[in-house]
């Protein structure tokens, strides 16, 4: 049990509830895409190949693996959503990031690897803010190591992705074809090619400002305009593709729920100075 409050405690910062509350859902939600993602066989992450060179297993071993691990998903995503535990947090931190490994030994694809890193640091940074078990008292030190994580990781993911939209505006790729089909679904006007790589190369750049602008400066206003864009990235698939891709939507919700959790940090709980002028006293 947590003891009484003492003067020497650490003090809790307003609306942690909120925030722990929303990095909970972002979790639960990118375990149950990557689940849905495997059962549904839209994605294998690349882990048939990397568990053979890892250790040799059959396709077949790793297909049952798979879908034995994304069973656990969902279970732990819901779990998560009410009670997190930080061993399992732990693990969905291994895991995801050994799904990042796998798709890098198969792509060669940094950017790709950068755009994972916020789904890898989620639970971690979770575990930073709500330790249990045992239950334990607010650690600023713990606050802050979160909130670094979160920040950096936000940060790669926009460069990575604005990086892959601008080398796909370039020289061709899906990333265009779902800009292009998303935005006629928005705007319900007619896009040729052309246009989408412009339009595509615009995304990128203003992408790739937002992660350079997240690292330099602590903004609110970022934060927010970061969950925004990063909300219309992870819907690429659905609204440029079809319904039936909402496991890519649902596993890169950490490109919209982990800025938003920036967002309500510094909203809530930082409160901004105006500068003071110091004068001379000679």
């Amino acid at each position: 049990m947590v003891g009484p409050a003492s003067p020497f405690d650490d003090p809790v910062p307003r609306g942690l509830r909120i925030v722990v509350a929303t990095l909970k859902i972002v979790v639960a939600v990118q375990c149950w895409g990557v689940a849905a993602a495997i059962l549904h066989g839209h994605r294998d992450f690349h882990m048939p190949e990397f568990l053979k060179v890892a250790g040799n297993f059959s396709p077949i071993w790793s297909k049952q693996f798979l879908h034995n691990i994304s069973y656990g998903l969902l279970a732990v995503g819901g779990l998560t959503l009410f009670r997190p535990v930080w061993p399992l947090l732990l693990l969905l931190t291994g895991w995801f990031a050994t799904l990042a490994a796998a798709t890098f030994a198969k792509e060669n694809d940094w950017p790709q690897v950068a755009i994972e890193s916020a789904r890898v640091f989620a639970p971690l940074a979770l575990l930073l803010l709500e330790f249990w078990p045992p239950a334990s008292k607010f650690s600023l030190g713990r606050s802050m190591a979160a909130v670094f994580f979160l920040r950096t990781t936000s940060a790669a993911a926009f460069l990575g992705f604005g990086v892959k939209l601008l080398l796909q505006a370039r020289s061709g790729g899906p990333l265009v074809a779902l800009t292009v089909n998303s935005l006629r679904q928005i705007v319900d006007r007619k896009l040729d090619i052309e246009s989408g790589a412009q339009v595509t190369a615009i995304l990128g750049g203003l992408t790739l400002a937002l992660g350079i602008g997240l690292m330099v400066l602590r903004s609110r206003f970022f934060a927010f305009l970061m969950m925004v864009v990063g909300l219309f990235l992870a819907a690429l698939p659905i609204l440029g593709g079809k319904p039936s891709n909402y496991p890519d939507t649902l596993s890169h919700i950490a490109l919209a729920g982990v800025p938003f959790s920036l967002f309500l940090h510094w909203l809530l709980a930082v409160k901004e100075q105006p500068p003071i002028l110091v004068p001379d006293r000679r």
